[in-house]
């Protein structure tokens, strides 16, 4: 159904990437598990299958960087608001 390869390839970039964050790790392995199920139901399969658990096991690949971003913004917003 699934090149092996591509998707271990995710699984071990993604699980790196995220270290020791669990949370991260199970949620990306339970959307991975969900698109399988998905993918049996619909009978997705090929490039189409590849594409899906790409999708699934790195939906959230940038999550960290987002959130360095937001606590920065809202320090700024915290200083903006001391000096008005």
């Amino acid at each position: 159904m699934i090149h092996t390869d591509i998707k271990e390839i995710a699984i071990t970039r993604m699980k790196r990437l995220f270290g020791n964050d669990n949370k991260r790790v199970n949620h990306a392995f339970k959307s991975f598990k969900i698109s399988e199920e998905i993918m049996r139901g619909e009978k997705i399969v090929g490039e189409m299958a590849e594409t899906v658990v790409l999708t699934a096991v790195l939906h959230d690949i940038g999550i960290h960087e987002a959130e360095k971003k937001i606590t920065q913004t809202q320090e700024c917003i915290k200083k903006l608001k001391g000096l008005l």
